[in-house]
């Protein structure tokens, strides 16, 4: 999956790589946004001894979405989706049962 994922961000086939409804990112831009996410990310690993995070995505469903999405995969860890359009006590209610390690807002 992660071979194949950079092998997407590094293909010069097409130009773009992430969209939504309203944005469209160069493929050099996707990457750029993956990495600053997994970058953020990798400050809360423990070098000396990796555990797999969960980490909760509680953003609109845009390109933020999709680059945290990637960014998890490329860190090795799992996403928990959230929606912005759920009740709060809803997503408060999910996040007291699953606990993430951290949560990208």
């Amino acid at each position: 999956m992660l071979t194949y994922l950079d092998d997407c961000l590094n293909s010069k086939k097409t130009k773009s790589f992430l969209g939504d409804s309203k944005n469209v990112l160069s493929r050099e831009d996707s990457k750029k946004l993956i990495y600053r996410y997994a970058n953020c990310i990798s400050q809360f690993e423990n070098k000396d001894d990796f555990k797999q995070l969960s980490i909760a995505i509680y953003l609109p469903r845009n390109v933020d979405y999709l680059a945290s999405i990637f960014a998890i995969w490329k860190s090795g860890h799992y996403y928990i989706p959230l929606n912005t359009n759920w009740p709060p006590e809803h997503v408060e209610k999910v996040l007291n049962h699953l606990k993430p390690d951290l949560i990208i807002a």
